[in-house]
Protein backbone atom coordinates (compact mmCIF):
# COMPACT_ATOMS: atom_id res chain seq x y z
CA UNK A 1 0.00 0.00 0.00
CA UNK A 2 1.52 3.25 -0.91
CA UNK A 3 0.65 6.88 -2.19
CA UNK A 4 2.10 10.50 -2.59
CA UNK A 5 1.68 12.82 0.26
CA UNK A 6 -0.05 15.09 -0.67
CA UNK A 7 1.88 18.19 1.59
CA UNK A 8 5.25 17.43 0.66
CA UNK A 9 5.26 14.90 -2.74
CA UNK A 10 7.10 12.02 -0.80
CA UNK A 11 6.00 8.77 -1.81
CA UNK A 12 5.16 6.93 1.13
CA UNK A 13 4.83 3.10 1.89
CA UNK A 14 2.82 2.49 4.58
CA UNK A 15 4.85 0.02 6.51
CA UNK A 16 3.77 0.87 9.76
CA UNK A 17 1.14 -0.73 12.09
CA UNK A 18 -2.56 -1.13 10.61
CA UNK A 19 -3.79 1.72 12.81
CA UNK A 20 -0.79 4.35 11.22
CA UNK A 21 -1.39 2.96 8.20
CA UNK A 22 -5.40 3.21 7.61
CA UNK A 23 -4.30 7.07 9.11
CA UNK A 24 -1.46 7.83 6.77
CA UNK A 25 -3.79 6.43 3.60
CA UNK A 26 -6.82 8.13 4.60
CA UNK A 27 -4.92 12.04 4.83
CA UNK A 28 -2.70 11.06 2.15
CA UNK A 29 0.21 12.09 3.85
CA UNK A 30 3.64 10.65 4.70
CA UNK A 31 4.85 9.95 8.22
CA UNK A 32 6.71 13.29 8.68
CA UNK A 33 4.02 15.09 7.10
CA UNK A 34 1.35 13.58 9.75
CA UNK A 35 3.77 13.99 12.89
CA UNK A 36 2.80 18.26 11.92
CA UNK A 37 -0.78 17.68 10.94
CA UNK A 38 -1.54 15.73 14.40
CA UNK A 39 0.56 18.23 16.28
CA UNK A 40 -1.82 20.92 14.47
CA UNK A 41 -5.09 18.92 14.72
CA UNK A 42 -5.04 16.32 17.20
CA UNK A 43 -7.79 17.22 19.50
CA UNK A 44 -6.54 15.74 22.71
CA UNK A 45 -3.44 15.62 23.76
CA UNK A 46 -1.55 12.20 23.51
CA UNK A 47 1.08 11.55 26.79
CA UNK A 48 4.22 12.07 25.82
CA UNK A 49 3.52 13.90 22.48
CA UNK A 50 4.14 17.24 21.33
CA UNK A 51 0.31 19.14 20.77
CA UNK A 52 -0.40 22.68 20.15
CA UNK A 53 -2.12 23.59 23.14
CA UNK A 54 0.97 22.25 25.22
CA UNK A 55 4.31 23.55 22.77
CA UNK A 56 5.94 26.71 21.75
CA UNK A 57 7.52 27.22 18.42
CA UNK A 58 10.43 29.19 18.55
CA UNK A 59 12.84 29.96 16.08
CA UNK A 60 11.29 27.46 13.81
CA UNK A 61 11.25 24.63 16.15
CA UNK A 62 9.03 22.78 18.68
CA UNK A 63 9.73 22.53 22.22
CA UNK A 64 7.07 20.76 24.65
CA UNK A 65 8.14 22.51 28.33
CA UNK A 66 8.34 19.05 30.85
CA UNK A 67 8.34 21.59 34.33
CA UNK A 68 11.07 22.61 35.74
CA UNK A 69 12.18 20.63 37.88
CA UNK A 70 13.38 21.99 41.74
CA UNK A 71 15.90 19.09 42.82
CA UNK A 72 17.31 18.21 39.11
CA UNK A 73 19.81 15.99 40.88
CA UNK A 74 17.65 13.30 42.42
CA UNK A 75 17.69 11.39 39.70
CA UNK A 76 15.29 12.22 36.95
CA UNK A 77 15.56 12.16 33.44
CA UNK A 78 15.52 15.68 32.24
CA UNK A 79 15.00 16.96 28.40
CA UNK A 80 17.96 18.61 27.17
CA UNK A 81 19.69 16.86 29.98
CA UNK A 82 18.66 19.70 32.63
CA UNK A 83 19.64 22.57 30.41
CA UNK A 84 17.77 25.46 31.32
CA UNK A 85 15.70 27.52 28.36
CA UNK A 86 14.23 30.89 29.11
CA UNK A 87 11.41 31.26 27.03
CA UNK A 88 9.51 34.47 26.14
CA UNK A 89 5.90 34.43 24.70
CA UNK A 90 6.07 36.82 21.39
CA UNK A 91 2.62 38.04 22.41
CA UNK A 92 4.37 39.12 25.79
CA UNK A 93 1.37 37.00 27.99
CA UNK A 94 4.33 34.54 30.00
CA UNK A 95 7.93 34.27 30.15
CA UNK A 96 9.78 31.43 32.39
CA UNK A 97 12.71 29.22 32.79
CA UNK A 98 12.91 25.47 32.34
CA UNK A 99 15.40 22.80 33.00
CA UNK A 100 12.97 20.09 31.34
CA UNK A 101 12.58 21.35 27.97
CA UNK A 102 11.77 18.74 25.29
CA UNK A 103 12.45 18.97 21.51
CA UNK A 104 9.96 18.16 19.06
CA UNK A 105 12.31 18.60 15.33
CA UNK A 106 12.63 21.50 13.25
CA UNK A 107 9.67 22.36 11.34
CA UNK A 108 9.87 21.62 7.80
CA UNK A 109 10.02 25.21 5.73
CA UNK A 110 5.94 23.84 3.92
CA UNK A 111 4.35 23.66 7.34
CA UNK A 112 6.29 26.90 8.62
CA UNK A 113 2.95 29.45 7.65
CA UNK A 114 0.73 26.76 9.63
CA UNK A 115 3.03 26.51 12.50
CA UNK A 116 4.48 29.99 13.37
CA UNK A 117 6.70 30.82 16.07
CA UNK A 118 4.64 31.56 19.50
CA UNK A 119 7.73 32.48 21.59
CA UNK A 120 11.59 32.72 21.86
CA UNK A 121 14.45 31.62 23.45
CA UNK A 122 15.95 34.51 25.50
CA UNK A 123 19.63 34.26 26.26
CA UNK A 124 21.40 33.39 28.42
CA UNK A 125 19.05 31.79 30.81
CA UNK A 126 19.09 33.10 34.64
CA UNK A 127 20.93 30.72 36.60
Amino acid sequence: MSHTCVKCGDQEECHYNEKTSADLTARQLCFSCDFYWRFLNDPVKTPNRHHHSTAVVAGGNIYTDGGNVENPGDGRFLGFAGHRFHFRMLDGSREWVSNNVWHGGEIPQIWRDEIPDTAEIVRPAPV
